[in-house]
């Protein structure tokens, strides 16, 4: 009853990559953004120079069904970069990065499909941990 007093809706599309849930607004715009993960299970590796990204609205390109749900497009690569606290999840190449606050940039291809998502500022608590490295 509030929601609907308030003008507070469902999303209208929403796109997933394994336990990533991106929720998208009638234009398609980034509303939210749900991410589940282990941090054992990451990369961890050095940085690479990072493209300031541009101060625009991205607007991303896949195909949605009746229901406003695209296609899942599978689970990132995990990278995290512990001296920076950066976690990088990554699908492919990046040609254009948007900044979409101080500590969220998204990157797309050419044909602007979702390819990476950068968090900025992450520190994990280095945890002792008694199961066995998966390599």
């Amino acid at each position: 009853m509030l929601d609907a007093r308030f003008g507070i809706g469902a999303p209208a599309y929403v796109m997933t990559a394994g336990t990533l849930s991106m929720h998208l607004d009638q234009q398609r715009r980034l509303a939210g953004l749900d991410f589940y993960t282990n941090p054992e299970r990451w990369t961890v590796r050095i940085a690479e120079q990072f493209t300031d990204p541009a101060n625009r609205t991205p607007h991303i390109e896949t195909q949605f069904d009746e229901h406003g749900h695209a296609q899942d497009i599978g689970a990132p690569e995990v990278f995290y970069e512990p001296r920076h606290g950066i976690l990088d999840l990554s699908w492919g190449s990046v040609t254009h990065w948007y900044g979409i606050a101080p500590t969220l940039a998204i990157g797309i291809d050419d044909h602007k499909r979702l390819t990476r998502i950068r968090l900025y500022g992450l520190t994990i608590a280095r945890q002792h941990s008694q199961s066995a490295h998966i390599q």
